[in-house]
């Protein structure tokens, strides 16, 4: 059988997959961070790999998000950006408190960095930083959510997730 001549992809089948991909990734996420909340059910080991698991795709998100956080300052002193200063202030809360929560959790681990032969400390004010910034980013995670359900509702319209459209594409490629 022969083979198709290539053909580079266009900008929207390019800008169609990263909104794709920054939807899974934002899934996986929330998916993640809510396992997270629930040490008792998921066990301390768990709760620490996740914990340490979770900065690579909060890597890659921050990296896809690039070009919107470097942009978005020189745009929020616009006149009627109030949408944009808060969504930008949520955003940057959201950041860190993910990042002193996953250092924190760090500092505290019992289990996995210990049976990496790597000290942490055992210190309630260690604890209560955790666990303070672990209860900011819940609520940070909400608001972000909140700020961004119209993008995840377009996404969710514009692709249709349904068994038809994998066989569609599984049958183009």
């Amino acid at each position: 059988m022969p083979r198709a001549a290539y053909s580079a992809p266009s900008a929207s089948e390019i800008a169609s997959d990263r909104t794709a991909l920054a939807f899974w990734l934002d899934a996986l996420l929330l998916a993640l961070f809510l396992l997270i909340q629930s040490p008792r059910i998921t066990g301390v080991a768990a709760h620490e790999v996740i914990g340490l698991v979770i900065a690579v795709p909060l890597l890659v998100h921050v990296l896809l998000s690039w070009h919107w956080i470097v942009s978005k300052p020189a745009r929020l002193l616009a006149r009627g950006a109030w949408r944009g200063r808060l969504n930008y202030l949520i955003n940057t809360s959201l950041f860190i408190a993910m990042v002193i929560a996953i250092v924190s959790g760090a500092v505290v681990s019992r289990v996995v960095l210990p049976a990496a032969g790597i000290a942490t400390i055992y210190d309630a004010d260690w604890y209560e930083t955790h666990d303070f910034w672990s209860n900011v980013l819940f609520v940070t995670i909400g608001l972000h959510l909140a700020m961004n359900w119209g993008w995840v509702l377009a996404v969710m319209r514009r692709r249709d997730f349904t068994a038809e459209e994998a066989e569609a594409n599984e049958s183009d490629g």
